[in-house]
């Protein structure tokens, strides 16, 4: 059944090496928040981005880094798109639950994950800034401790970046 797998999951993530030191960067990536990317979800920070530093998980029992920024919101809540860009990527992950990719040209990606379902759009659709992507859900094994939020992530190349410095002030 669902349930016993995803408690298997979670075990499993549970039983995976403690770090003993924060993974570096593989390159110094330039900052994106020239890029003035809308939130594309209406909510509070819940878990923010920790690249270099240890964040305790609740659901994994353990201290782990963070590569992107929780926006709590209720369940359905819609989610859009933060730049314009195309869809590289839409599917159903192991850990993230649904998810959807966007590329915005120059080398800069988001990643939208967390999602209640991954039909509202799909790869190889044009997005505006703005367009509804998806909706909040609770669809992340490696989150699911967290409640109803999105996972959204910022790559400049390689790179992660902190999302919360590319939104306007």
């Amino acid at each position: 059944d669902a349930e016993q797998e995803r408690n298997q999951a979670v075990e499993d993530l549970k039983a995976t090496p403690e770090p003993t030191a924060a993974p570096q960067p593989t390159e110094t990536a330039k900052p994106v928040n020239e890029l003035q990317l809308s939130k594309p979800v209406e909510g509070e920070f819940g878990q923010t981005y920790s690249k270099d530093q240890l964040r305790y998980s609740k659901t994994l029992d353990q201290w782990t880094t963070h590569q992107g920024l929780d926006i709590k919101a209720d369940e359905g809540t819609k989610v859009c798109a933060a730049l314009a860009g195309e869809v590289t990527d839409v599917k159903e992950d192991g850990f993230y639950g649904n998810v959807v990719i966007i590329d915005h040209g120059n080398d800069v990606r988001t990643v939208y994950a967390c999602l209640a379902a991954t039909n509202t759009v799909k790869v190889g659709d044009k997005v505006e800034k703005g367009q509804q992507i998806g909706a909040v859900g609770t669809s992340a094994m490696i989150e699911s401790e967290e409640g109803p939020h999105l996972h959204f992530e910022v790559w400049k190349g390689d790179a992660s970046q902190d999302p919360a410095t590319t939104f306007p002030a």
